[in-house]
């Protein structure tokens, strides 16, 4: 019954923490140990996102090719992959996943309209293992995540070393892509 949330920023945790104080049962939050830049998220949208455990941070001009889900620190590695993706005429759509548990609670409407079942092409961003992500990934979806354990170095060399990198995600965003169109 434990919610595990992972906020990508300092507005993110407080709607984390006054979620938590909400009554929701336990609550373990897992903090960034570098600094974060603050999401481009009215603070409102970010409180209510956060409390249903996925919202939309930012999103394609029109009908999104890829969405790109992600927690914590990673949230920033996903929108610097959509600027790159954006290079390269793909339209992609960032969702911040702060607690999946909050997330699979929510009605299939409010799911659907984050997550739309129309986007195929998906990729997960987490640095933690991919086990509990596979329902949001759905067929064609690649996760760029980190199945083993034991890496230890400052936070930007740690997440190259377990390759979590923004051209790890551009890679994975045509990979899906690619599987989703064949």
């Amino acid at each position: 019954g434990l919610a595990v949330v992972r906020p990508a920023d300092a507005n993110e945790t407080a709607a984390a923490w006054l979620a938590a104080l909400a009554g929701r049962g336990p609550v373990g939050l897992a903090l960034a140990r570098q600094a974060l830049p603050v999401l481009p998220t009215p603070a409102a949208d970010v409180r209510a996102g956060v409390a249903r455990g996925a919202y939309v941070v930012t999103d394609a001009q029109e009908t999104p090719d890829v969405v790109l889900l992600a927690s914590g620190s990673e949230v920033a590695v996903a929108l610097a992959a959509r600027e790159q993706l954006a290079g390269r005429d793909i339209r992609a759509r960032v969702v911040s996943v702060p607690c999946l548990e909050w997330f699979t609670e929510q009605d299939a409407q409010y799911r659907d309209f984050v997550v739309p079942p129309s986007a195929a092409a998906r990729v997960v961003v987490e640095a933690g293992t991919s086990f509990g992500w596979h329902g949001l990934l759905g067929a064609h979806g690649q996760a760029v995540t980190v199945d083993d354990f034991g890496t230890s170095a400052p936070p930007d060399d740690a997440m190259a070393a377990v390759g979590i990198t923004v051209d790890a995600v551009v890679g994975a965003a045509v990979a899906s892509l690619s599987s989703a169109r064949s």
